[in-house]
Parts: C-alpha cells; sequence; structure tokens
C-alpha cells in the first residue's frame, strides 16, 4: 500500500513538472495564457498544502533552514491589510507561499526517501529542458532590438538542484551546468550572467582544478569549445551583450535607486520601521515616474533589499537578512552534505537582494526546494549518525 502511493507521488511530481513547464511555454507564446499558468499553480500549490499538513509532525521538527523564513512570511501577511491594493498583495503573498510551501514538500519528500535521486535527477533535467523551450520561445517570439529575457534568473535558480542532483556524477553535473550557463547568456540579463560567472568561478572551476580526473578535465574542455564555438558563430548574441555591457545606468537601476532611497528615509519613523505595505514600492514608482500602457502600477525598485526596506521597513530586512546569516551558517555546518549547493543559494540572494528580486518571486521555490532537500538530508546524516554512535 505505502509502495504503491509512493509510486503515485512520484508520478505526480513529474507530471505537474511537466505541466509547469508547459503553462511557462504557454504563457512566453501569449500572456492570454497567464490565467492557465496562475490556476494551474494555484492547484498545485493547494494539493502541496494538503500534503504538508498531512505530513505536520515532520514539517514542526524541521530545524536547519526552512524555519527561518516563517517570520518574514507571517509579517508580510499581517501587513497585507495596510496595502494599497489587498487583492493585489494577497497575490504576491501567495507567490511567496506557494515557494515556501514547495520547500517543505519537498523537504517531507525527502525525509520519507520518496524524492530519491533517480527522481530528483529526472526534476530537474525536466526544469532545464522546459526552461530552455520556455526562453527559446520568447525569445523568438519577442519583438525587440535587444532580446534579454528574466527567464535568464529562473535558469539560474536551477544551479543549486543541479549540484545537490549530481553531485555524485561530476561529468553530469558539467554538462547541464555549462548548458544552463549557455542559455543563463543567450537570456541576456547581465544580473544573472554575473552570478552565474561568480557561481562558476567560486564552485565549478576550483572542483575541476582539483579533480585527478583526466577524462573529467577534457569534457569540461570540450564543452567550453563548444559554447564558445556556439557565441562566436551566432554573433548577434556577442553583439547583444556588448551592447548591454555599455549601458552603465543598469537599465534605469541608478534612476530607481536614488528614487528609492530618496522616499525610504524621508517617511515617517513608524514607515521607516514598520515599513508603507505591500504593493507600496510600486504604486510610489508609478505616482511620480507615471507607468507604461496599460499598466495600474509603476516599477519595483529592482532590488530585494530596496523593496523589503520600502514595503517593510528595518523590521522586514533584518528578518530578510537573518536568512541570509543562516545560510551562512549552514554552509558553514561540518555536516552539511551539499555546501556548495547552499554557497550557491548564498551567492544568489546576496546578488539578487542588491540587483533584482526573488522575494515574492514564485520562480525562488526551486531554491527552497533545493534547501528542504539540504535540510532534509542532513538531518538524515545526523540520524545516521547518532544510530551508529548508540551501536558503538
Amino acid at each position: 500500500m505505502i509502495l504503491s502511493k509512493n509510486k503515485s507521488i512520484k508520478f505526480f511530481l513529474i507530471i505537474s513538472m511537466l505541466i509547469l513547464c508547459f503553462t511557462d511555454i504557454l504563457v512566453s507564446i501569449s500572456q492570454n495564457y497567464l490565467i492557465y499558468s496562475s490556476s494551474f499553480k494555484m492547484f498545485l500549490f493547494s494539493l502541496i498544502v494538503l500534503y504538508i499538513i498531512s505530513n505536520i509532525s515532520l514539517v514542526i521538527n524541521e530545524k536547519y533552514m526552512l524555519k527561518y523564513y516563517l517570520p518574514i512570511v507571517f509579517y508580510t501577511i499581517m501587513m497585507i491589510p495596510s496595502s494599497v491594493d489587498i487583492q493585489l498583495a494577497v497575490y504576491f503573498e501567495v507567490k511567496w507561499f506557494f515557494a515556501i510551501s514547495a520547500g517543505y514538500f519537498f523537504y517531507v519528500l525527502r525525509l520519507k526517501n520518496i524524492l530519491d535521486d533517480d527522481l530528483l535527477q529526472k526534476i530537474v533535467i525536466i526544469l532545464i529542458f522546459g526552461g530552455m523551450f520556455t526562453l527559446l520561445t520568447e525569445q523568438v517570439l519577442k519583438d525587440s532590438y535587444v532580446i534579454q529575457s528574466n527567464h535568464g534568473y529562473s535558469l539560474l535558480f536551477l544551479i543549486p538542484l543541479i549540484l545537490i542532483a549530481f553531485q555524485s556524477t561530476p561529468k553530469k553535473k558539467i554538462i547541464y551546468f555549462l548548458i544552463l550557463g549557455l542559455f543563463i547568456i543567450i537570456a541576456l540579463k547581465r544580473g544573472a550572467i554575473i552570478i552565474f560567472a561568480v557561481i562558476f568561478l567560486l564552485i565549478f572551476l576550483p572542483q575541476i582544478i582539483k579533480s585527478k580526473s583526466l577524462s573529467l578535465k577534457l569534457l569540461f574542455i570540450i564543452m567550453l569549445i563548444l559554447i564558445t564555438g556556439i557565441l562566436i558563430v551566432n554573433a548577434n548574441i556577442i553583439n547583444d551583450l556588448l551592447m548591454r555591457a555599455e549601458d552603465t545606468s543598469g537599465s534605469g537601476r541608478d534612476m530607481l535607486f536614488a528614487l528609492f532611497l530618496e522616499k525610504i528615509f524621508n517617511r515617517s519613523s513608524i514607515e521607516i520601521i514598520f515599513g508603507s505595505g505591500p504593493i507600496s514600492a510600486i504604486a510610489y514608482s508609478g505616482t511620480v515616474l507615471g507607468t507604461r500602457h496599460g499598466a495600474t502600477y509603476g516599477l519595483l525598485p529592482h532590488s530585494d533589499g530596496l523593496l523589503v526596506l520600502f514595503e517593510y521597513g528595518f523590521i522586514g530586512l533584518f528578518m530578510y537578512m537573518y536568512i541570509m546569516v543562516k545560510l551562512f551558517s549552514l554552509a558553514k555546518n561540518k555536516f552539511t552534505i551539499y555546501k556548495h549547493a547552499v554557497i550557491s543559494i548564498l551567492i544568489i540572494y546576496l546578488f539578487v537582494a542588491i540587483y533584482s528580486h526573488v522575494f515574492f518571486n514564485d520562480s525562488s521555490w526551486k531554491l527552497l526546494a533545493a534547501l528542504g532537500i539540504v535540510s532534509a538530508d542532513l538531518k538524515l546524516y545526523k540520524q545516521i549518525l547518532l544510530n551508529d554512535k548508540k551501536l558503538k
């Protein structure tokens, strides 16, 4: 009975990942399909929450990382009544809560040995190729002189899962990491490219250099040559990259940063401490700068740090930074099996906190899922060590 139930959950996971990728591709074709994507995510979210509730005893005992997200989740929920647009605030909160619930979902599945390495690899491969097809579909259909896509960040968020899923198979890890890197470059989001480069230089390159496997080093060189060749053949990608590099304003970030910083420190003491409430950031930028055609509100600050500080004050920022501190502690924990995955998440958070958004970004569920797996394996590993001591 249990075996049959586990097989059903595994089948559900694979089908859900395929449908998630398919709905993303549909949205990249036309925004008219967004309702189908959102509806499926809400359906999936509801099932995940029900599963988590049915395993609440395991969830309560999670003590390594996911629980440190809960204070800011509860705080942002408490702030919803102060929003200028409660309906939109609830929508963003559900996206954030979806990411958190995905972390707990993967944590429980890993603890119950449903999410084994084989299944995890299949899920990661589906997400990689789904993300690639979504990006290519958008690139083909997008009418823009310089074709850049936020899917670059969605692909970036897969790196920790790749580091976990293929830790025991270094050659596959290199192949999928570099393929992912190629498509992150194609997406032309400078922030995502910079973060990928930092992770490559700090995590992957030292591993390759230290490796005693000649075949591994040869594979790495071949992959680099192939990817370089693809970029050279597609000269327009290089030209677009150079054009993006020449933009020293950070795509208007300089103006946005100055605008929000000035307002942040020219508010009442209550707002500085507690924030101006959900949606207040885009409402403010829309009032000052105006809105794009058909949009109700203005632009986001393009910085998680500024967004949290503006809408949730120094209390929210403290909770956000506390997560970073706990991530650093988790990476230093001598029992943490997937240190490189945790470090990559920390790098992503730190850079995104300055230059983009992961907060309220439903694509961040991939980062939380990785943390759920790390927490589960850490608990299982420590339990094994404890049992070994008892036997001795």
